[in-house]
């Protein structure tokens, strides 16, 4: 593979030595394989700011592969678009336009390779977007189109618009604001190659929503920030929307965010479960609480039973059953008795249920999450289960003392299908030096936000000693001075020339000042060893020499 600092200094050498570099360097194809068939693909999808269509395209010699994106902002771009640049021949290349920030929409020329158009409207009224749409039959190739509304202008598919210039339509994203209504979305239904729908901020009708879910034959559906018209949210309304949902033949992924509390009834969402087995993904925040039905007695919840075993993502705002009239409540994860195929768990609020048990029928789950300010001792008991595909784990706590970190280290020992650790609790320095130095043969990730008692030095010298950990992102438990600018450069610098770490986030300090000699050595560094980093970050990145040198070797600082 060719490395990282040989493929800059070519293209420092076309840039600074070539003055029309771009004509020559989208002939460059034969440096070698991996030049060809890598780095070329990726330099001939070229994104231009307007001002360089004529300095830079139009000179091209050989366009052919290249994907020209224009981004066109206001009317002096357009009126480029329209008159300029009719005679340099551009259209054959463009695979994506956006249109921001303009009081008129031009009319797209034929551009057959078009793709992603979006539409940023600034003025007060949506009849020309609509007029654009409908009568634009340059247009009917699009894969792609996002439409975003003015703030106090209303959408009304319904007035003008007709399906049959979007037919080949994949993906439609419409996107409001506050208060801004939303009207025709029978229109969506008539798209039948629709695959992907996104709806968010808009004030839309009830009964729009579930003409929506039960007729389009979208797979992917994304409804956020959401406000129905009506004012009287009822469970008949819940009820309405998850048959909706069992109805439809087609939709595998449905976001779900609205902006009032919607409380679903237990035995509802059990039998929506027992009964839809098309649903891959479903995801309910902002308010979609699960709750007891009042008229049964208290024990009738233990007995219901899901049977689902094909949905793989079921997160809701609280996964936890409310039990109003008792102070016993229940995992909804809990009332599987089946093998599920869900791969996430959120087990946030989870009452004292032991965690063998509620995972029993869980054994495909993948990522775990356990977030709130008692998490007891859930983690010491995932880790210990040692569930054999488990490889994602994250859990936070706002009381050390809810968290017992000497034991959590032992336990980790028995389990060896973790890859990712994610701990938003304190712990100590030493203990962390500890767990690192252990060299755990499956873990490549561990985060942590709260270290206490930090001492740079010691978590250098753990991770010096293990070699399998590729990514780590460290944070002091406060912003106190720990060491000198000097020292904590030379700490990196060392882990930089002895490890094999790819992705780094270790905390250092604020405002620092470095000398000649330190930059001069760190940089010597990155350019010997930046080839296996992706990521530095020195936070709070407030140092420019810093910032110019990673920018320089292509290095993320986020």
């Amino acid at each position: 593979m060719l490395p990282r600092i040989l493929i800059i200094k070519i293209i420092d050498y076309i840039k600074y030595n070539f003055k029309n570099s771009i004509i020559w360097f989208e002939n460059l194809l034969l440096v070698n394989k991996e030049w060809r068939d890598y780095i070329v693909p990726k330099i001939r999808s070229i994104r231009f700011n307007v001002d360089k269509i004529e300095s830079h395209f139009s000179k091209l010699s050989n366009r052919d592969g290249v994907e020209l994106s224009l981004s066109l902002r206001g009317n002096k771009d357009i009126d480029d678009y329209i008159n300029k640049w009719n005679s340099l021949s551009i259209d054959d290349n463009i695979t994506f336009i956006s249109i921001h920030n303009s009081n008129i929409i031009p009319t797209i020329r034929k551009a057959p390779k078009l793709q992603n158009l979006i539409l940023d409207k600034s003025g007060r009224d949506c009849n020309d977007i609509l007029q654009f749409i409908n009568s634009n039959e340059n247009i009917q190739h699009l894969d792609t189109l996002k439409i975003i509304m003015p703030p106090g202008v209303d959408l009304r598919l319904n007035q003008q618009v007709t399906s049959t210039i979007l037919q080949n339509l994949k993906k439609l994203e419409l996107v409001g604001g506050v208060s801004i209504h939303l009207f025709g979305l029978d229109f969506i239904v008539e798209l039948e190659n629709l695959e992907s729908i996104s709806v968010m901020k808009y004030k839309v009708s009830f009964e729009s929503i579930i003409n929506l879910l039960e007729n389009t034959k979208c797979i992917d559906i994304q409804l956020s920030s959401l406000e129905f018209t009506a004012t009287d949210q009822n469970q008949k309304h819940v009820d309405d929307l998850l048959q909706s949902i069992t109805l439809s033949k087609t939709i595998k992924v449905l976001d779900f965010y609205y902006s009032l509390p919607f409380n679903v009834i237990i035995d509802h969402l059990v039998n929506f479960l027992n009964t839809t087995p098309n649903l891959k993904q479903l995801l309910c925040g902002n308010g979609f609480l699960v709750s007891k039905n009042l008229n049964n007695n208290e024990n009738y919840v233990s007995n219901l039973s899901i049977v689902n075993n094909t949905i793989e993502i079921f997160l809701f705002e609280s996964p936890v059953v409310t039990m109003y009239d008792t102070k016993d409540n229940y995992s909804i994860y809990s009332l599987w008795t089946v093998p599920s195929n869900l791969n996430e768990l959120d087990l946030t609020g989870l009452p004292g249920i032991p965690i063998e048990s509620l995972m029993k029928y869980h054994n495909k789950c993948s990522e775990l999450y356990i977030y709130g300010s008692d998490v007891s001792s859930f983690p010491i008991d995932v880790v210990a289960l040692n569930l054999p595909n488990l490889i994602w784990f994250s859990f936070d706590t706002e009381k050390s003392t809810d968290f017992n970190a000497v034991e959590f280290i032992e336990k980790l020992q028995m389990n060896n299908h973790l890859t990712y650790l994610n701990l938003g609790c304190q712990m100590d320095c030493n203990l962390m030096c500890q767990l690192i130095s252990q060299n755990h043969p499956t873990i490549q990730t561990i985060n942590c936000f709260t270290i206490t008692n930090w001492n740079l030095s010691n978590i250098i010298d753990s991770l010096l000693s293990n070699r399998n950990i590729t990514s780590v992102y460290f944070l002091k438990a406060n912003s106190v001075k720990t060491e000198e600018s000097s020292e904590y450069i030379h700490q990196i610098i060392r882990l930089l020339e002895n490890n094999e770490l790819s992705n780094i986030c270790i905390e250092g300090i604020a405002k620092s000042i470095y000398t000649q000699d330190d930059m001069d050595q760190f940089e010597k560094t990155i350019q010997l060893h930046g080839h296996k980093i992706v990521n530095l970050v020195m936070l709070p990145n407030d140092n420019k020499n810093i910032t110019k040198i990673l920018n320089k070797y292509l290095i993320y600082l986020n």
